[in-house]
């Protein structure tokens, strides 16, 4: 329910801003679409029935583009490339990308999805009031991190050692590094921290952690390597 009802935020917007800044309507509005990696096709079939719902149809009245990173030091260059393209609205799926989204433009709506501690990524001024042009719906992981490090202590409680793969590019990576060590120190065990920020870097990392003797893996909430 809240997923759709973020992709008819962004059928709201494209639908209200353009008639906020001009007399009349572009006859084709423009939403672009920023990710890092591949996006879901469920949620991508759920946003289309959204702005369907709000009287927008690609090809008819609507225009898609995708930008897509393999990692998220590509995401400044893309985000600059819909401000060039002068989309309507851009759809920037994760922390990482709203905030790049942000660096590059203040004038052209961003909504963001499943961005983790807007508040202090910048992206918004409070949840209640996010002011400027930037709005969207949080993720938040809080204590799922300490969880599932429970979890997996309690499926292998003979492991010392657990590996906590980050990819370093995702925002806040040393608070969550900090919170999931306390809680590892709570229970006995020891976490082996790995980055990777490709998938080449992530069998390399995950050798590496094999060979200091990690019994088990956490990956770090939020976009894949």
């Amino acid at each position: 329910m809240r997923r759709r009802r973020l992709f008819a935020l962004v059928g709201a917007v494209v639908a209200v801003w353009p008639l906020a800044a001009n007399t009349q309507p572009p006859p084709m509005s423009v939403v672009g679409l920023l990710t890092v990696g591949q996006p879901g096709e469920p949620g991508l079939a759920a946003w289309r029935r959204a702005l369907h719902d709000s009287g927008f149809d690609e090809g008819r009245n609507l225009t898609v583009e995708f930008r897509r990173a393999d990692r998220g030091s590509q995401l400044p260059e893309l985000a600059a490339e819909f401000v060039r393209r002068r989309v309507n609205v851009i759809m920037a799926v994760s922390g990482l990308a709203a905030r790049a989204a942000k660096t590059a433009t203040t004038s052209i709506p961003i909504v963001f999805a499943f961005a983790i501690d807007p508040v202090g990524l910048g992206l918004v001024e409070t949840l209640q009031r996010p002011g400027g042009n930037v709005t969207g719906i949080a993720a938040t992981f809080d204590g799922l991190t300490e969880k599932r490090l429970q979890l997996l202590h309690e499926i292998i409680p003979a492991a010392a050692r657990i590996g906590y793969l980050v990819n370093p590019e995702n925002p806040n990576p040393a608070h969550r590094i900090e919170r999931i060590a306390v809680a590892a120190k709570t229970l006995g065990v020891e976490i082996v921290v790995m980055k990777a920020t490709t998938p080449d870097e992530i069998e390399r990392a995950v050798s590496i952690g094999v060979e200091n003797g990690i019994a088990g893996l956490i990956l770090m909430e939020g976009p894949s390597p």
